[in-house]
């Protein structure tokens, strides 16, 4: 994602010097600044929760599997989202709110690292079908 990230923005700014005029559907600095702070940190901490976590908490690792699909499932909406941003701004929503949506699997799945039951306080149903049913 960090790659991909780059390479969208190097993009976006070899674009702006060349005099080419990009589309966008969302503001450049809002863009920028969702794909920064949002895009790919959030797959550096899966990395990091999720090989040291489960070391230091002294717990069974996470099979890849587990991860396989949020993780996937992230990144294919921060695609749409990047698209989005120049195409359409309901485009770049609906790959923002599935980074959300998949995000909140994760999440799921770290409480069940840990034996915690805090990620679903007050969250009617949210083990049921879920990464820890």
């Amino acid at each position: 994602m960090l790659a991909v990230t780059a390479l969208w923005w190097a993009f976006t700014l070899t674009a702006r010097q060349a005099a080419f005029t990009l589309p966008w559907a969302v503001s450049s600095a809002t863009a920028h600044g969702l794909v920064m702070t949002l895009g790919f940190m959030p797959f550096f901490i899966t990395g990091f929760a999720f090989t040291a976590g489960p070391r230091w908490l002294g717990v069974p690792e996470v099979s890849t599997r587990v991860l396989q699909a949020p993780l996937s499932s992230m990144f294919a909406g921060w695609a749409i989202a990047l698209l989005g941003f120049h195409v359409a701004a309901p485009m770049a929503a609906a790959g923002v709110a599935t980074v959300a949506d998949h995000a909140f699997d994760l999440v799921q799945a770290f409480g069940a690292v840990h034996g915690s039951k805090r990620p679903c306080v007050g969250i009617p149903d949210c083990r049921k079908g879920g990464l820890t049913s």
